[in-house]
């Protein structure tokens, strides 16, 4: 090949061929010029899009998975082109003949190249605005100098120098075909990904997996452990095993008020609300990054310092301040080596009066029941090889209960249980809840009411005239 292209550069120095050089990307190569330009477009923003998704990896992140695989199937035309350029030069005849076909090869080459950094600009471009987004999405609802915002904000600085280094890639005309490469490798890993998260059921692998690791990809691994090596922390506890807590709530306990004349659901008395937790915890693993050098730490005796509390309650009260690292290290019993558990019972937790009358009545006078987790767990954070320190993480969790215990409350004395109320038609229905529907036959004198398309003509009463004769036997009679 360099025999073939001395000859041709000899050829058109000594000015052979001159008047074939038109100078234009007119594709009789095989090369379109939209489709490179978009194409190399899409190879950086979807290289960036995939170190993106790296930023959501463990958590649901199809939407920048998908951006990647659609981004980088997309640049695959652009590779396509920049290859068949290649290799059209390889295949040059020798001699003048090859000149006409030489020099356009080589023009289009040169366009190529151009478009190619104009569009790695652009790709760069995309992907620091994808960047800062991730970045504020992860910050969102979580405090400066925590570990998540650190975290955050080291990945943020790694995703920004990434997005640099994939641009200048992208830049040169090898460096499209390479990223396409890589791109295409990763779209399969993604989509491989995506399906068995489908089967599973489960886009919230823990980051740890190598399911969360397989859905990165290689840039995204890259630009993960890059990130991990600068700063990491680490929580003694897998707080995200869905089968660490079991509640059982109680049913509603009546209790009789004091100026309550008997128990039951009834206005006045006292409704006592429980459940029994039992929570186990289990160990976690430091990631492979800075923190890994605080594996030591990860032990049963340090995992029992984990503190958490459980509370009933009418707003959503945070009370993981109040606990303490430690204080339950006696409570809790080894289920195995990585492995321990705790029973809470709060049966006495929840007590409120039934202040109002009516059905479906919620139990509380906010309107709301909620079952709070709080926690505070030991974690550990290091700085590149500088330095580690503990730390805890701490925070509660609310889940919203009232639905398991609205109740019919009933008057406090059985008159106006069996009250009626009017309500058009001569109709009635039960005066202590408005819902109530209106009766078919209130009075109890056989005859359906007005209201319910029958024939009495006063439903409140059995006999209407007072002639001592009820309703329905005058109907009956034809009186």
């Amino acid at each position: 090949m360099l025999k073939k292209l001395q000859k041709l550069k000899a050829a058109v120095n000594l000015g052979e061929g001159q008047a074939w050089f038109t100078g234009k990307f007119d594709g009789t190569l095989g090369l379109n010029r939209n489709q490179f330009t978009w194409g190399v477009t899409a190879v950086g923003a979807a290289a960036g899009a995939l170190v993106i998704a790296s930023a959501f990896a463990g958590k649901d992140a199809g939407w920048a998975l998908a951006a990647q695989g659609v981004g980088t199937l997309a640049a695959a035309g652009a590779a396509m082109d920049a290859v068949r350029s290649f290799r059209n030069v390889i295949d040059l005849p020798t001699g003048p003949e090859g000149i006409p076909a030489f020099v356009t090869s080589m023009r289009n080459l040169e366009i190529l190249r151009q478009q190619a950094v104009r569009s790695a600009k652009v790709a760069l471009a995309v992907d620091i605005i994808l960047a800062f987004t991730v970045f504020a999405i992860s910050v969102a609802g979580t405090e400066p100098g925590s570990p998540e915002f650190k975290l955050a904000s080291v990945t943020l600085i790694v995703n920004l120098f990434a997005a640099l280094v994939l641009a200048v890639i992208a830049a040169t005309v090898v460096g499209v075909v390479v990223l396409a490469v890589l791109g295409l490798l990763d779209a399969a890993l993604s989509l491989a990904c995506a399906i068995a998260n489908a089967i599973q059921h489960d886009t919230k692998a823990d980051d740890t997996t190598a399911e969360s690791y397989a859905c990165a990809g290689f840039i995204g691994n890259i630009t993960r452990f890059l990130a991990a090596l600068f700063y990491d922390y680490a929580v003694i506890a897998d707080l995200s095993d869905k089968d660490r807590t079991e509640t059982n709530f109680h049913g509603p306990v009546f209790i009789q008020g004091p100026s309550s004349k008997s128990g039951g659901i009834m206005q006045g008395n006292e409704i006592q609300i429980g459940a029994d937790i039992t929570s186990s915890l289990q160990l976690g693993e430091p990631n492979p990054g800075s923190v890994s050098k605080v594996s030591f730490k990860f032990t049963s005796d340090n995992l029992k310092r984990s503190a958490l509390g459980y509370y009933i309650q009418e707003n959503k009260t945070p009370h993981h301040d109040a606990l303490t690292l430690g204080a339950q290290s006696g409570d809790w019993a080894d289920v195995s080596d990585a492995k321990i558990r705790q029973t809470f019972n709060i049966s006495t937790s929840y007590i409120y009066t039934a202040a109002n009358v009516g059905l479906n009545q919620l139990p509380t006078s906010s309107d709301r029941l909620y079952f709070t987790e709080s926690f505070k767990v030991p974690a550990w954070e290091c700085w590149a090889v500088f330095a580690c320190r503990e730390l805890f993480v701490a925070d509660s969790a609310h889940s919203d209960i009232t639905a398991l215990y609205q109740l019919d409350v009933f008057p406090a004395d059985f008159d106006k249980s069996v009250t009626l109320v009017g309500d058009g038609s001569f109709s009635y229905r039960m005066a202590w809840d408005a819902r109530f529907p209106v009766l078919f036959d209130a009075d109890g004198d056989g005859l359906v009411s007005a209201a319910k398309s029958g024939n009495d003509p006063d439903d409140s009463l059995p006999d209407t005239d007072g002639d001592g004769l009820s309703d329905y036997w005058e109907m009956e009679h034809g009186l």
